[in-house]
């Protein structure tokens, strides 16, 4: 559960961004917050910033970047490098992130969601086995969009079968929540 709390740290400066305005800086902004998050977790391979507030549709977006094919506000960053600071790049918008279940579930309840491990494709870099863990926005009550991070599973099972954790010859690790 270690994951969520970036997120929900996050949460309230977001929104606090989303009830300012859409303009150019305030876009900047929350690209910044995104990239932020990201670097922040160890384990988050991805993230995305959905925003569906109509201030932040077709072409009053700034950077064409966070665009979607529907005219759609959506940032996807990439950590390159999820274990060391730096090395997170905002990538093309991709519509893909919006079928995630996990998606859908906070933005049909407006509450905070874990997505069940997938494969998904991602900024068409090929298929990462993993999940979402999305955190609703909300301006006044109203739900204005999510932050999300994509968890990659196989680079948490690197980090737990690395053979310098282990205690002696025979040992094993689990993870237990």
């Amino acid at each position: 559960m270690a994951h969520i709390l970036p997120l929900s740290g996050i949460q309230a400066r977001l929104e606090e961004l989303l009830e300012k305005g859409s303009g150019e800086i305030t876009q900047e902004l929350l690209v910044a917050q995104v990239k932020n998050v990201l670097d922040m977790n160890a384990s988050g391979v991805y993230a995305y910033l959905y925003i569906t507030d109509p201030r932040y549709t077709g072409t009053n977006i700034a950077n064409p970047k966070y665009r979607t094919e529907n005219g759609e506000f959506l940032v996807l960053a990439k950590d390159l490098d999820p274990r060391s600071i730096g090395g997170v790049e905002v990538l093309e918008s991709d519509a893909a992130v919006l079928k995630f279940g996990s998606v859908q579930k906070t933005l049909r309840t407006g509450k905070a969601s874990i997505g069940n491990p997938s494969y998904v494709d991602i900024a068409h870099e090929g298929n990462k086995f993993g999940f979402g863990i999305n955190t609703p926005l909300k301006v006044r009550g109203e739900l204005k969009g999510l932050i999300g991070i994509f968890i990659d599973l196989n680079e948490i099972s690197a980090r737990l079968l690395d053979p310098s954790l282990s205690a002696f010859d025979t040992d094993y690790r689990s993870i237990i929540s």
